[in-house]
């Protein structure tokens, strides 16, 4: 499995760059660098960063699978855990995704917009008691 970082929610550039005066192109430069490091530890792995590229790049042929899940109805803290475990596997060890996942936080503090984006988008297979949107946890598989 390969994580990759989403460079519009990361910070580590935006902070390297603060810290140590970069420019745009020194942030390029530096990523370029580190390309070939991570194509060199992928094929130790056995893993050819070509066969990736479908799942790393945007594609218009691609289908979005979105899961959504009750952290309440989990018991333990670490729900993402729980959920990856129970997904990984149906995973084939020759298959390439490209999986978002994270919680359903409030960032334009309107609750009531959340809830009936999830009514009206979702095919609900669970009946669940809507208490905060910080309650579900996002699985997005892209295929």
């Amino acid at each position: 499995m390969i994580f990759t970082f989403n460079a519009r929610g990361n910070i580590f550039w935006e902070v390297m760059t603060d810290r140590f005066a970069l420019s745009p192109s020194d942030v390029y430069q530096e990523i370029s660098h580190f390309f070939p490091v991570m194509k060199t530890m992928l094929r130790s792995k056995r893993i050819n960063y070509d066969d990736l590229k479908n799942c790393l790049t945007p594609q218009l042929h691609k289908k979005e699978l979105l899961l959504v899940f009750d952290s309440t109805r989990i018991d333990r803290s670490w729900y993402a855990q729980d959920v990856w475990d129970k997904i990984l596997p149906l995973f084939t060890s020759d298959s390439s995704h490209s999986v978002l996942t994270g919680d359903y936080i409030d960032i334009i503090s309107n609750q009531r917009l959340l809830h009936n984006i999830l009514l009206e988008e979702l095919e609900v297979i669970h009946e669940c008691k809507f208490q905060h949107s910080s309650q579900f946890f996002v699985f997005i598989l892209i295929i």
